[in-house]
């Protein structure tokens, strides 16, 4: 699949555009000046010889599109697009793939479910779709309901281990919360009595309302605590 929309000039210059300025995938555009504006990076990051990161867009030099990145020192980086220069480079550490490239790779090309950041589920599937509309554009004979069946809507929920309870709402508590309002060293221990699930469980109190079939109503919230006994072992502060 890879193969496809990268090493494919129509297939790059679609997803390029669909997925321009969209969150986790690139954005890039010329300033006054002949300066160029640009934010993530395109299929790659370049590396250079100080070891850091350059954004990579494709750009046509003497008729032929590279990659090509300059970093804050001034380096630049250019790289061929075809197969073999692409694998040399990675090879030799010169490009690492970003993070739509990995997403690619790796979830929608074979299957494995990403489980991520609390975004992800926003993102990722703007990534699949765009990317199903470019192969079916790009080769409409081609079967694409593998890549339409893996799950990209899926994230972890992180864990919550503390919550507060103000005028009888339930509100979690992070670092911030502790340096305000402090925290004994009782509560500070009790942490350890708390098990990873009871955390996963906990930060329901936030996740569930991603689920359409609960409304934006936080009468439920008490009565989750409740459940849990988030009051009981989860009232930390003082």
């Amino acid at each position: 699949m890879f193969n496809m929309v990268f090493f494919e000039k129509r297939a790059r210059d679609l997803l390029f555009s669909a997925l321009k300025g969209k969150k986790n995938c690139w954005d890039y555009f010329k300033k006054e000046n002949n300066k160029y504006k640009s934010s993530g990076t395109f299929f790659f990051w370049g590396v250079d010889k100080k070891g850091r990161r350059v954004p990579l867009f494709q750009r046509d030099i003497e008729g032929k599109y590279k990659l090509f990145g300059e970093s804050d020192s001034g380096e630049e980086l250019l790289f061929d697009i075809d197969k073999e220069s692409i694998a040399y480079a990675i090879k030799e550490r010169r490009i690492i793939p970003s993070l739509f490239s990995s997403y690619l790779v790796i979830n929608m090309a074979r299957g494995v479910t990403g489980l991520g950041g609390y975004y992800q589920s926003d993102y990722l599937p703007e990534m699949q779709n765009k990317v199903l509309d470019v192969l079916s554009d790009i080769y409409p004979n081609e079967n694409y309901s593998s890549i339409k069946s893996v799950k990209t809507d899926g994230y972890l929920s992180g864990m919550q281990v503390l919550t507060n309870v103000i005028e009888g709402a339930v509100f979690p508590v992070g670092p911030l919360e502790i340096m305000l309002q402090g925290m004994s060293y009782e509560s500070y221990r009790s942490i350890e009595n708390i098990s990873v699930e009871e955390s996963h469980e906990l930060s329901m109190i936030e996740t569930l309302f991603d689920l359409d079939l609960i409304e934006k109503d936080f009468s439920f919230v008490g009565n989750l605590c409740k459940s849990l006994k988030a009051y009981e072992v989860l009232d930390p502060i003082n």
